[in-house]
């Protein structure tokens, strides 16, 4: 896996794009909110994660990603292509 640390501005075209290997771009944010902007500047948005202990953080995050699929304190070793999907 490829880390990439303080991607906010010199390493903009690393956390603008998808990746089909495991890869892991770290942003600084200073609210919750700054966090969503940054998540959803992304051409495709196909997944993400949330990991948080917070109920209140993790239920905004879930209603404002812009993500095709989104997982909570979990990863993809529970899913399998062949289970259904649905979207919220």
């Amino acid at each position: 896996p490829y880390l990439f640390i303080d991607c906010n501005k010199k390493r903009k075209p690393i956390i603008k794009k998808e990746f089909f290997f495991p890869i892991i771009s770290l942003q600084s944010f200073q609210n919750i909110k700054e966090a969503t902007k940054l998540a959803n500047d992304s051409e495709y948005g196909l997944g993400s994660y949330i990991f948080s202990k917070n109920y209140k953080e993790i239920k905004y995050l879930k209603n404002n990603l812009l993500f095709g699929r989104i997982w909570i304190n979990s990863s993809l070793k529970y899913w399998h292509p062949s289970l259904p999907v649905s979207y919220c």
